[in-house]
């Protein structure tokens, strides 16, 4: 395998590992509530929630030791602000066959919102509503993140580019 050919991959491979491809608990927060025996986890892929911008959140259950999750059918996710507004969103979300149970967001204003969760199996409550409050910042400019990830993409695209370019002709 030729140097250039082996320099691609492992760039490649790296890139393919930035945290743009990350999961909700990958670079974000991790909020966690005991209640009835059991660890209630949600995580959230941001650092910093704002309003407008979306965030994916993920809700997973365990036993206090974290040894195993117990068994559900669904989780039951209420967003309320206390800041105006009153209802954001309320509805059931399904298990998935594998991995937590996850959901897209963009919280429309800025302020103090409570994210309520309960887990149950077959319409059975398995943990009681367990509540984590939220504080939204407001919007920040007019470039949303969803643009400066897209440009720094592009930046990092072109610089990679270049670099390539240079150093194959260097070769030659």
């Amino acid at each position: 395998m030729k140097t250039a050919t082996k320099w691609l991959f492992i760039i490649i491979f790296f890139l393919a590992l930035s945290p743009i491809h990350a999961s909700a608990h990958g670079i974000g927060q991790s909020l966690e509530k005991e209640v009835g025996g059991y660890l209630v986890d949600v995580g959230y892929d941001a650092f910093a929630l704002r309003e407008g911008e979306q965030v994916n959140f993920d809700f997973s259950i365990f036993t206090k030791d974290r040894a195993e999750s117990p068994d559900f059918t669904d989780a039951w996710v209420r967003i309320v602000s206390l800041s105006g507004f009153n209802l954001g969103f309320a509805g059931y979300l399904a298990k998935p066959e594998f991995g937590p149970i996850r959901m897209t967001y963009a919280f429309p204003k800025g302020g103090t919102y409570n994210l309520i969760v309960s887990f149950q199996k077959n319409g059975e409550k398995i943990t009681d509503k367990v509540s984590f409050p939220l504080t939204i910042e407001p919007k920040q400019g007019e470039i949303k993140s969803q643009y400066s990830m897209l440009l720094t993409g592009a930046f990092l695209g072109a610089l990679l580019g270049v670099s390539l370019t240079l150093f194959l002709k260097r070769r030659r």
